[in-house]
């Protein structure tokens, strides 16, 4: 068994198995999420000593070394991938921002204390409704603002200093607890993981313990959940509702 404690101030104490890629995926991206970019650097070399093929270690390995402002590495990760999968936007955007000597400093935006406090946290499942928007133009990490209302939870995203009524919470259960949570005068907010198309999926947080108190972990998100933050969303339209 492997024991890691990151350098940087982040709360990630990594107790797994470092000969078990799946273990190290998921420690790469809690990295990463935290912005603790040493530790993600080296996790995911160690999963490429055991996958040298491993497309996904190498776009989290690329994005490292680009926040870690080692260019000339950042670009071999990501002609490395792009060698086999071409098509990867992932890597096309990150490579092009290395060839240009730029990066894009992540935030942890909220997951710093996520293991604090039990029951302060889960994961939902929400639907795009504002048109011109898609999972993927939204940066991860990206915070969102809750508006719970009597029947429904929309999710509203900053864009352009402006709020845009992104999404719905669709599990009815979740938007329950959200309501009386809301009465009982919690803080809500929600921070986007990872999405496809119209779909996403956002960590929501509570300043009371109102989520299930079994043990949570973070899932180990892949390559979409590092697309670069600074791309802007196409003008967006809102569907009446």
């Amino acid at each position: 068994m492997l024991d890691i404690t990151p350098t940087s101030d982040t709360l990630l104490v990594m107790h797994f198995d470092a000969t078990n890629p799946m273990d190290l995926e998921q420690q790469a991206v809690k990295a990463a999420v935290a912005a603790d970019w040493p530790t993600a650097r080296d996790l995911n070399l160690r999963i490429l000593t055991l996958e040298p093929n491993a497309v996904d270690a190498k776009v989290r390995l690329g994005k490292a070394y680009l926040e870690l402002r080692d260019y000339t590495k950042a670009k071999k990760y990501f002609r490395e991938v792009l060698a086999v999968d071409p098509i990867n936007t992932v890597a096309q955007k990150n490579y092009q921002l290395a060839k240009e000597e730029k990066h894009s400093p992540a935030t942890q935006n909220g997951f710093k204390n996520l293991i604090k406090e039990p029951a302060t946290y889960a994961e939902v499942r929400a639907d795009i409704i504002a048109k011109g928007f898609t999972a993927s133009k939204i940066a991860t990490g990206a915070v969102f603002v809750l508006k719970v209302l009597a029947a429904q939870t929309k999710v509203i995203y900053s864009y352009k200093d402006q709020p845009i009524e992104l999404a719905v919470i669709t599990d009815a259960k979740m938007h329950k607890r959200l309501k009386a949570a809301k009465d009982q005068g919690a803080t809500l907010s929600g921070t986007f993981v990872k999405g496809t198309d119209k779909e996403l999926t956002v960590l929501l947080t509570s300043s009371l313990p109102i989520f299930d108190c079994e043990r949570q972990e973070l899932k180990p998100y892949t390559k979409r959940d590092f697309m670069d933050s600074d791309n802007e969303p196409p003008e967006p339209v809102i569907e009446d509702n």
